[in-house]
């Protein structure tokens, strides 16, 4: 991991204008298909309830301590994942091993990207599709048709994904202040209100009670071991522990009135709504099916 833009800023001297804008940042990085895609999906293959109460107990025991660590680790190194850990180690006399830790990451959050990239560029593709009006008055043969002749058209795929990407860097190189906050500060209360809206239209098209049922029923007798161990690893993804991310935001926290624990704090808790919320809008519809 890299600084967004190690040649003109460090995070000795850059810091996040404001905490909001860490804090939007940061759930910018912990958002993402873990929340919207999986969340839902291991919900309903492990019975709603009692799936989402385990969540919620190991993101507040385990998930939220873990997040304030990784912060801590990056806030007091002021440099990379790797750089990070490579200076403390040195200043804690430790072995320079401990690096490795953050080449790992990195190589996880390449490994993430691979696909990460190609699913966005099918959103891209697909919210041009849908403000043409090519679903308009379709139905679900049609819709089905469409996405098969997405998929049998790799160039358009390729086109989409090299566009995502174009973006992305894009964004990144504009730096700290001029990219990745001011992206942020737009896009992440944008995808709130589009999931606030799609969950209204849930709640009006669809079966909301159901829904809430299915996923607020607690049912401890469906969980398993097994369980356990995928909700632990689907709590630590959803809130981007362990790749590097928190603790290259972390480097470039202010050193003083930092509030690391009460803004972490708050990207746990928005990081949970969103998952909640994408889960009552595509249950509402789906039990209403």
């Amino acid at each position: 991991m890299t600084s967004p833009n190690p040649q003109s800023e460090n995070p000795k001297t850059i810091t996040w204008s404001s905490r909001f804008a860490y804090i939007m940042a940061t759930t910018g990085a912990a958002v993402g298909l873990g929340n919207i895609w999986m969340f839902p999906y291991v919900a309903g293959k492990h019975g709603g309830g009692a799936f989402v109460g385990l969540y919620l107990l190991l993101v507040l025991t385990l998930g939220i301590p873990a997040m304030i660590a990784e912060t801590v680790l990056g806030f007091l190194g002021r440099k990379s994942a790797v750089g990070s850990l490579q200076a403390l180690a040195k200043t804690y006399r430790k072995s320079a091993a401990w690096q490795a830790l953050g080449w790992w990451g990195a190589l996880g959050l390449v490994l993430v990207l691979a696909f990460y990239s190609v699913v966005a560029g099918w959103t891209v593709a697909y919210a041009i599709k849908a403000l043409s009006g090519e679903f308009l008055e379709v139905g679900p043969i049609q819709v089905q048709r469409i996405w098969l002749h997405f998929l049998a058209n790799p160039w358009e795929m390729l086109f989409w994904h090299s566009f995502f990407m174009f973006i992305t860097l894009w964004v990144v190189a504009r730096g700290l202040h001029g990219g990745i906050e001011r992206a942020s500060k737009i896009m992440m209360p944008a995808l709130f209100l589009i999931l606030l809206a799609l969950m209204a239209y849930g709640l009006f098209a669809g079966e909301w009670r159901q829904a809430w049922q299915f996923l607020f029923h607690l049912d401890v007798h469906k969980l398993s071991s097994m369980v356990v161990a995928e909700v632990l690893g689907l709590a630590f993804f959803t809130l981007a522990i362990g790749a590097g991310c928190l603790m290259v935001y972390g480097a470039y926290l202010p050193k003083t009135k930092t509030g690391i624990v009460s803004s972490l704090v708050w990207v746990a808790l928005l990081d949970v709504i969103v998952a909640l919320v994408a889960s009552m809008a595509i249950f509402s519809l789906v039990t209403s099916a």
